[in-house]
């Protein structure tokens, strides 16, 4: 994947229901939804696949749909729409290595999310589903910091071999940190290969040593912060 300098853009909120629809499932409606059916004995995952295929209309309405369908078309839907419950993130690795301020290393964060965002809505029939999920879930984001730009380079080679789409930024150099500067490195994907991409599972001396990658604690706020979202096609 090619490297991208400074971008701007933004994402477009919502997220498809059943029938086309739009359905916001964590909405508070939607979630009282859930809750009333989980209430009465009915599985959450039976439960958020009902208040989605009946457009969150209302809880009778998600109950009735429950038991107007069988066990096995139940399974069917849950089959063929498995990636819905499935847990994705965004990752973000910031080089440490580079005398950037936190106002710095947060727009160089912002540039990799939107990068990234792009990417992924670019190619709607491959990761539209999993933005989807990833919105529905919490748009789980998490800052770590590596030691260099080798480290950055390197778990990029990872994630690339992982199939995980990614976006490598290098800023432009107007303040702070010289041109070309290789800032941030954001990865996208199922939380268990994001992580296992970025783990030491090589030999030391093939590649720099990714254990480093730890928390960026003082950015802790910024990381929670960023919300972005996808409007499926």
């Amino acid at each position: 994947m090619d490297s991208f300098v400074r971008g701007q853009g933004d994402g477009e909120e919502g997220s498809e229901g059943a029938g086309g629809g739009q359905v916001d499932m964590n909405s508070p409606t939607a979630q009282s939804f859930v809750e009333t059916l989980v209430n009465i004995g009915i599985s959450e995952t039976d439960a958020r696949l009902a208040v989605r295929q009946t457009g969150a209309e209302s809880a009778e309405a998600a109950i009735n749909w429950v038991f107007e369908n069988s066990d096995r078309d139940r399974a069917e839907e849950l089959e063929s729409g498995e990636e819905l419950y499935q847990d994705y993130k965004m990752v973000f690795v910031i080089n440490s290595s580079l005398p950037m301020s936190a106002g710095k290393m947060a727009a160089q964060v912002g540039h990799g999310a939107i990068d990234l965002y792009r990417e992924l809505i670019s190619k709607q029939e491959l990761f539209g589903g999993p933005m989807l999920q990833w919105s529905e879930n919490g748009s789980k984001k998490i800052v770590l910091q590596a030691g260099n730009a080798e480290e950055l380079v390197a778990l990029a080679k990872r994630a690339e071999a992982a199939g995980l789409p990614f976006s490598a930024i290098h800023d432009a150099g107007r303040t702070q940190i010289p041109s070309g500067s290789h800032t941030v490195l954001a990865i996208f994907g199922l939380s268990g290969q994001v992580d296992k991409a970025a783990q030491v599972e090589v030999q030391p001396d093939l590649l720099p040593p990714l254990c480093k990658l730890r928390p960026l604690q003082s950015f802790s706020t910024f990381s929670t912060s960023l919300t972005f979202s996808i409007k499926p096609k």
